[in-house]
């Protein structure tokens, strides 16, 4: 690990990108000015060369050195043309970020990574991801100042200045920002955590057809939540499908909303073309979770699949930790729903333990999620 010294009253912020090949370490400068791989090498080598905890202060805490040079590396990286592979270098950080808040058991704020990433996908054109990570941003400044942001100091301001959030609409999330943050200041430590707490509202761009299949989660976060598996008031398995699903560029989520009867766990809503499997599966789609000690049973499928009727639905998740009976054996709650799609064409996805164990490890739930609906249209082996 490096060990740079941080100099009496040397303010980091300072430090720019003319020093910056100076101040690294050399095997970094030289991937930092090596063509082709240097900067994919820089994503693992950055968290190899720098700690947790030395990119880590206290939130409210001066920036550290090892963090302003890591920011640094991206920002070049940025500013020679290439978002796409500065991206990484900020999520990383982010990442660590997150390790370091664990290690050290307080806050880090965490909004310099997510407005630089939110940067790089605006200068690629992925302009619902990009806003995102600037309402991220948002919660992680909000945080920070107690809810007194100084938006003229702050990244946060693109969400108004950039995206066009109107200045009444960002100022009632500030203040629902800072009372959910308030109540619940161990859970805050994940922005994401926060912003599930908030409207949809905000969600007004319509994504590209090339960022529409792109997947940006929170590893850590995933597997924060499904540690905390299972959960007998069924409300993280919730939270953590409701999370998953609104990652999906162009999906508007709802949680426990009922009708006149019955309740929907999870409503989903597409915006936008779609270039993916999901233009087969209609705008609408409703989610079921089970977070219980045994496979969702024959009848759990059968109920679903009338809940899936009585709203037109042709897509349906069951989101089930155990999974369902029958699985690999064509009988029960298997054999139902391979029945339900071969009669009424109503395909109905189980996402389980391994699905969830996958996406915490950075898998794709878009990219899961369209193998097990091909595994069940074409009736091919894998997921079953």
């Amino acid at each position: 690990m490096a060990n740079q010294e941080k100099p009496m009253n040397l303010d980091v912020n300072n430090i720019g990108l003319d020093e910056l090949e100076a101040r690294l370490p050399g095997h970094l400068a030289e991937l930092l000015s090596r063509p082709g791989d240097g900067p994919a090498l820089l994503v693992s080598a950055l968290p190899g060369e720098y700690s947790p905890e030395s990119i880590s202060p206290k939130s409210g805490d001066p920036k550290t050195i090892e963090q302003r040079l890591w920011q640094l590396v991206g920002i070049q990286i940025l500013r020679t043309g290439r978002p796409h592979e500065a991206v990484p270098i900020f999520q990383s950080l982010y990442d660590h970020m997150l390790k370091g808040q664990d290690l050290l058991g307080h806050r880090v704020h965490k909004g310099m990574p997510l407005v630089h990433m939110s940067d790089c996908y605006r200068l690629m054109g992925f302009m619902a991801l990009a806003k995102r990570l600037t309402m991220l941003t948002l919660v992680e400044d909000v945080m920070l100042y107690q809810g007194n942001i100084d938006l003229n100091a702050s990244g946060a301001s693109r969400v108004t200045q950039v995206f066009g959030l109107p200045a009444s609409e960002r100022d009632r999330y500030i203040e629902e920002i800072h009372s959910i943050a308030t109540a619940n200041a161990q859970e805050a430590y994940f922005p994401e955590w926060i912003m599930q707490g908030l409207d949809q509202e905000w969600k007004t761009e319509i994504p590209a057809l090339q960022e529409a299949s792109t997947y940006v989660a929170n590893e850590r976060y995933i597997e924060h939540l499904r540690l905390k598996l299972p959960d007998a008031s069924g409300k993280t398995l919730e939270r953590l499908a409701d999370y998953l699903l609104a990652s999906i560029p162009g999906c508007r989520t709802q949680i426990r909303q009922r009708s006149a009867s019955t309740e929907y766990d999870i409503i989903c809503s597409i915006d936008g073309p779609r270039p993916d499997f999901l233009s087969d599966v209609g705008r609408y789609f409703v989610c079921e979770c089970k977070d219980t000690d045994k496979p969702a049973s024959y009848s759990m499928i059968a109920k679903f699949c009338r809940v899936l009727d009585s709203t037109r639905s042709v897509f349906g998740i069951i989101f089930s930790p155990k999974g369902i009976s029958g699985r690999r054996q064509m009988r029960f709650a298997e054999r139902e729903r391979i029945k339900v799609y071969q009669d009424r064409q109503i395909a109905i996805v189980v996402v389980d333990s391994e699905d969830l164990e996958y996406f915490a490890a950075g898998g794709s739930f878009i990219g899961r999620l369209r193998s097990k609906y091909e595994s069940l249209r074409l009736d091919l082996l894998r997921f079953q």
